[in-house]
């Protein structure tokens, strides 16, 4: 369903950048009516968009990433805003998909190449193990690229993010929050507003 129109952003057809549709993808454990969703969605007209449909521990990476494909085929100049692992699944689709022309990630989980997995246990080994995407790191995404960073996020480590900035040649904004944004998230639309309006970014052939 298509939010309501009393919204304090303009709608994504009439952001500057000529975005058409966007979407938000939640974090692991998050539903597509929680906080974030409904504040995207009556802000930004954010479109929540149901990547999985049993518990998160049953989550199939490869599954969620044909959905988010799914989703949005036949769309044209998509905009992304990610949440944690929603973020990885953000990125990984605007890799392949030039159809994607912004991203917004909010204190991403996008596992580093190599990164020792055995002391997490918010998340099954598995569904970790199938979030490394070596891509991530060595190649650019296509798209414009947002990154927001809680300092106090004890979910998603700094060893993680800031390799990912650097291979994507992003800069960081921080606030001093946790890993749920959940003192600055009010500021979040007007930030994303902007950076949603801005040109897509011009691909040097």
């Amino acid at each position: 369903l298509r939010p309501p129109r009393d919204t304090l952003f303009p709608s994504p057809k009439l952001f500057r950048s000529g975005i058409a549709l966007l979407s938000f993808l939640t974090g692991y454990t998050s539903s597509t009516t929680g906080e974030k969703a409904l504040l995207f969605q009556k802000t930004l007209q954010a479109i929540p968009l149901q990547y999985r449909t049993g518990p998160p521990e049953d989550l199939d990476i490869n599954d969620a990433l044909r959905r988010v494909a799914d989703a949005i085929r036949g769309d044209k100049k998509v905009g992304f805003i990610g949440s944690s692992l929603g973020g990885y699944l953000a990125a990984a689709t605007a890799l392949d998909n030039i159809a994607v022309t912004h991203v917004a990630l909010l204190n991403p989980a996008i596992i580093p190449p190599g990164t020792d997995l055995s002391n997490i246990t918010t998340m099954p080994q598995a569904i970790l193990k199938r979030m490394i995407n070596p891509n991530l790191f060595s190649r650019c995404l296509p798209a414009r690229l947002l990154i927001l960073r809680g300092t106090q996020d004890t979910v998603v480590p700094d060893d993680w993010v800031q390799p990912f900035a650097r291979a994507q040649h992003a800069k960081i904004f921080c606030f001093n929050d946790d890993h749920r944004f959940t003192h600055s998230m009010h500021k979040f639309p007007e930030i994303l507003a902007h950076f949603f309006a801005e040109t897509p970014r011009v691909i040097d052939g």
